[in-house]
């Protein structure tokens, strides 16, 4: 088929869930399992701005009573975002904060039907969108709430995954194909995996933790405000906003971890943390079809600037998986990092990477 042999329209979220998820899964899906659960918690955000970009096959008039199960059937999908008001770091460091940046949280296309130009029309619909946003600037995922950091690409073999999985077969066709569509490469960021099965991580969360004139403690409804208070203080944007967000849509107060002041019971340091068993989908966990029935996740996680160089993160870090290993948890994976020699001395790995790329409009 010609590029001409396609219909490209902006379509509606939440009547395509189910087309694009299995899209995705024919596209990405032994790399990147989705679970419709995911995509309706990422995808249907409530509080950003989006546009999903669809390419369906054309079907000749006279043919459809004939072909009438295969008329519109979708080959091609992007989602588009905009967004200003969740930055992270490294995009602030390089951007003013007047100058909005548009997101393209994800493309796929149907393996049959790449090599046509699809791709290429899906990005182009999209960046024409975030422009028309008023965008200055694209990025390729890390969008908020986001499914990738970056572009995904293969890790290579000496730091191979846990899993014993093939390299990311698809890596260099997808950034190769940015390239050439004018994205320039950023950096490279980590999701890393260890199975805490296999780390000595004390005989429960408070032995590990040990901090004087500080105490572990897992979230409750009384720390809340604390936890909230601390995050928009220490950590605003992204992290404040996305826990937030969080625990409006379900997540529970077991699933954030924290590092409290004795005398005051002030907040000085989180860490989201997940299991199979989470109500909320932390990133860590996003990709939990590869994991098995075990599986949990940490991140992000941060103290107060105040209290660093204590080794307070340090042992946030160690109780908080401590906590998750007392529920069961064996693979674990921390996302979306680049301090791969911090965590390696936990025994963490890279497990899955992502190259961010950007371009100006």
């Amino acid at each position: 088929m010609s590029r001409m042999e396609y219909n490209y329209n902006e379509e509606s979220l939440h009547s395509t869930v189910s087309e694009v998820v299995s899209l995705w899964n024919t596209s990405l899906g032994s790399h990147f399992p989705l679970e419709e659960r995911l995509y309706r918690q990422q995808a249907l955000f409530k509080k950003q701005n989006s546009a999903l970009f669809v390419a369906r096959r054309k079907v000749a008039r006279q043919k459809v009573a004939q072909r009438k199960r295969e008329e519109g059937q979708m080959v091609g999908a992007a989602l588009a975002r905009i967004d200003a008001t969740f930055a992270g770091a490294k995009e602030a460091a390089r951007e003013r904060a007047s100058r909005l940046t548009g997101y393209v949280s994800f493309v796929v296309v149907s393996p049959d039907e790449r090599g046509k130009g699809i791709g290429t029309e899906l990005l182009s619909l999209a960046e024409l969108w975030c422009k028309g946003q008023g965008a200055q600037t694209v990025r390729l995922g890390s969008d908020y709430p986001h499914f990738f950091p970056g572009v995904p690409v293969s890790i290579p073999p000496q730091e191979s995954s846990l899993m014993g999985g093939a390299p990311f077969s698809e890596d260099v066709r997808m950034s190769e194909f940015f390239a050439k569509k004018g994205y320039r490469a950023d950096w490279t960021e980590y999701d890393l995996i260890a199975d805490l099965q296999k780390i000595d991580l004390g005989n429960s969360p408070s032995e590990v933790f040990a901090q004087p004139d500080y105490h572990f403690s897992l979230c409750s409804d009384e720390l809340r405000p604390a936890t909230l208070e601390f995050l928009s203080t220490s950590f605003p944007g992204r992290w404040y906003q996305e826990m937030v967000d969080g625990f409006e849509n379900g997540l529970q107060n077991e699933d954030v971890a924290l590092a409290v002041q004795n005398d005051s019971e002030k907040v000085v340091g989180f860490a989201r943390i997940g299991s199979r068993a989470s109500t909320h989908l932390c990133p860590g966990l996003f990709w939990r079809g590869l994991l098995g029935p075990n599986s949990g996740a940490l991140g992000p996680i941060g103290v107060d600037s105040s209290c660093r160089g204590k080794g307070l993160g340090l042992a946030l870090l160690r109780a908080s998986l401590s906590e998750l290993k007392r529920r069961g948890v064996d693979l674990t994976v921390i996302d979306w990092t680049d301090l791969v020699g911090f965590y390696g001395k936990l025994g963490f790995r890279p497990w899955k990477a992502y190259l961010g790329m950007s371009k100006q409009l």
